[in-house]
This record gives C-alpha cells, sequence and structure tokens, in this order.
C-alpha cells in the first residue's frame, strides 16, 4: 500500500516552489494555461523523497505512513527530473533531495514581490558558466588549496597552534581507498629588533597521498603581518596523486578537521582547485564531532602540539530523517551533477 500525498499536499508543495522544477540546474516552470480559459496544465509532480511503499527508491522503513505522506517528505519536480531521481537512488540521494527542496524554496521566497529578471539572462548565464566548468573538468588538476576565514584579525600569540586537514576520498576504488591529503599549520617566524624578537604570521603547507603514496608539498610560506583574518594552504598536483583531471574530483568525499581551539576563530573553510571553489561552508553550518584523523599528521610535533586534540568538522542536515541517529549531520562531499562551483579568477 503507498503512502501517497493528499491534493490539498501536492498544490502546496508545488506552490512553495513558485510551481517550478525544484532541481538546481533544471528549475522549468510546470504549470500553465491549456486552451480551455477554465483549466490549466501541469507537468510537475509531488515526488517522494523517500519512497510512499517498501521496495521503492530511498525507501525508509523507519518512518510511519503520517511520515512518508508529510510535506517533509516531498519535493517538487518536473516529470523528467522525478524519474530521473527514481532511476539513480544512489546517486539522487534523500539528503540531496532535501538540500535541493530547502535551495528552491529559499529561491522562491527571495522573489516573492519582486520584478522578474529578463527573460533567459539568468537561465543563459548560469549556462554558459556551467559549459566553461564542464570544458575545465577535462583539464589537468594543477592545483588545489584549503582555506580558512576567521572572524576577525588574530595574530600569532592569540592563534597559537593549530592544524587543518581535508582528506579527499575516492570511495569507489578498494581500499586501501585513493585519498589526497591537504593541510596545514602555524610557522610563525620570528623578526628580532634589537632586543625586541616578535613573531608574524607564517603557516606550512603540507600534502601527501594515499595509493599512489607520494609526499607531494612541504612548503612554509612566511609575511611581515602581525595578524591575519585568513590562512591558505595549498599544493601543486600536476601529474602527482591519485586525482589527474579536475573532473576526477567528482562524486568524492571529504573528510575535514581541525584542531579545537581553533574552532572559535574559524567563520568559514574552503576548498579550491584549479581556480575553482569547489566546496565552501561557514561555522553556522558545522556539526563538531570528536576525534582526529586516521592518518598520521605528515611533520613532526612537539609533544604540548600533539596534545592539541582534533575534531571532526561535519555540515548540518537541515531536513534529517524522523529518528535516525546521526541524520542531523552529513559529510562534505564533491557532486559536480548537483551544482557548478564559482570561478574565482
Amino acid at each position: 500500500m503507498r503512502d501517497d500525498f493528499s491534493e490539498e499536499m501536492k498544490r502546496a508543495v508545488a506552490s512553495r516552489v513558485a510551481n517550478c522544477c525544484s532541481k538546481p540546474d533544471c528549475g522549468a516552470v510546470t504549470s500553465g494555461p491549456q486552451v480551455d480559459p477554465a483549466k490549466a496544465l501541469n507537468v510537475g509532480v509531488a515526488a517522494h523523497i523517500t519512497a510512499a511503499s517498501a521496495g521503492g527508491p530511498r525507501y525508509d522503513a523507519s518512518l510511519t505512513p503520517e511520515e512518508r505522506r508529510h510535506h517533509a517528505n516531498a519535493i517538487w519536480l518536473c516529470q523528467t527530473c522525478a524519474k530521473l531521481i527514481d532511476n539513480d537512488p544512489a546517486r539522487y540521494t534523500a539528503e540531496l533531495l532535501r538540500q535541493w527542496r530547502q535551495q528552491a524554496e529559499e529561491k522562491a521566497l527571495s522573489r516573492i514581490g519582486k520584478t522578474a529578471e529578463p527573460a533567459g539572462l539568468d537561465t543563459l548565464d548560469s549556462r554558459l558558466r556551467r559549459i566553461e566548468f564542464l570544458h575545465d573538468c577535462a583539464k589537468p588538476l594543477m592545483g588545489g588549496s584549503v582555506f580558512v576565514e576567521f572572524r576577525r584579525e588574530y595574530t600569532p600569540a592569540e592563534l597559537g597552534h593549530f592544524r587543518l586537514l581535508v582528506a579527499i576520498l575516492n570511495m569507489h576504488e578498494p581500499d586501501p581507498h585513493p585519498a589526497l591529503f591537504l593541510g596545514g599549520r602555524d610557522a610563525y617566524p620570528a623578526i628580532h629588533s634589537g632586543d625586541r624578537t616578535t613573531l608574524v604570521i607564517g603557516t606550512r603547507s603540507l600534502a601527501w597521498s594515499r595509493n599512489p603514496d607520494d609526499d607531494i608539498q612541504d612548503t612554509v610560506f612566511s609575511t611581515t603581518a602581525s595578524a591575519t583574518d585568513r590562512v591558505e594552504f595549498g599544493a601543486h598536483l600536476h601529474k602527482k596523486g591519485p586525482f589527474v583531471t579536475l573532473g576526477s574530483l567528482d562524486q568524492r568525499w571529504l573528510s575535514v578537521y581541525v584542531t579545537k581551539p581553533m574552532l572559535e576563530q574559524i567563520a568559514r573553510i574552503g576548498l579550491i582547485f584549479n581556480d575553482y571553489l569547489v566546496a565552501g561552508h561557514a561555522v553556522d553550518d558545522f556539526v563538531i564531532l570528536e576525534g582526529g584523523p586516521l592518518v598520521q599528521w605528515r611533520d613532526a610535533l612537539s609533544e604540548a602540539e600533539n596534545a592539541v586534540p582534533w575534531v571532526n568538522v561535519m555540515i548540518r542536515n537541515p531536513h534529517p530523517v524522523v529518528n535516525l541517529p546521526g541524520a542531523e549531520r552529513k559529510g562534505w562531499s564533491l557532486r559536480f551533477d548537483d551544482y557548478t562551483p564559482e570561478k574565482i579568477s
């Protein structure tokens, strides 16, 4: 027996996204006039995020019939996208569909009462950006970096010792999964002036890979600045590590770790490859778990530094599945089918 939505529920789900498909790169209008002036046509579907009955796509046995029929389990799509998501549920997960719905509702809300943009310009611009990105996906992976934006400018004394590590995993290959590790830490140079010594901002970038096992980069970058509101750690990746092209990062999972005292200073963390911002989240999105990476840190640490604990930075899930432990959080991931990364230069 199917737990279907009511007609009233379907109309509400459609209206909440202005009768447009919720898939970010589609957005097709799903309703319009028939020849009969008293009727309207509809090519939209109130699709189930988790299936209406056992055996269906993304079925969740833990939900009650009422929860399956609830608006929180619905997403409005055009008929083409509705068929697409059900034909490939491994790619189009419940978590992803909830993100689409939230984005579509926020977009619809932001446009209420606003003058419409000239027809087609926004769509054309987004499609041109998409074409450029897909073209660049075939190019060699040249460089990558992870950055941290702070809440304000901090001095070396305020920042203290810190470390950051991003692991990018290819889970489609056998264990040990091919992985790229981008990390960084403090490396404050001392400037001597007479009998006075001052620490200034400096960082050390570390990059290595597994399968193939390569030491890719170990570079110290120094400045003369006494404070900073951002640090960035990068590596030259051409012909190094497991990922050959920009497109080979698609469908990869990210694990992000920082030292615990650093959390109070962070505003945002982002990841850049070949001048594309492929991932980025603000601190309001963070869900923090105790525990550090499974790989060993690459350079020597003092006893005091080694005692500074790691935490795992995960992302808040705005629409968790009811009664599912851990559903309030999700991991970072790169899914280029779902969005076009921003080009930053």
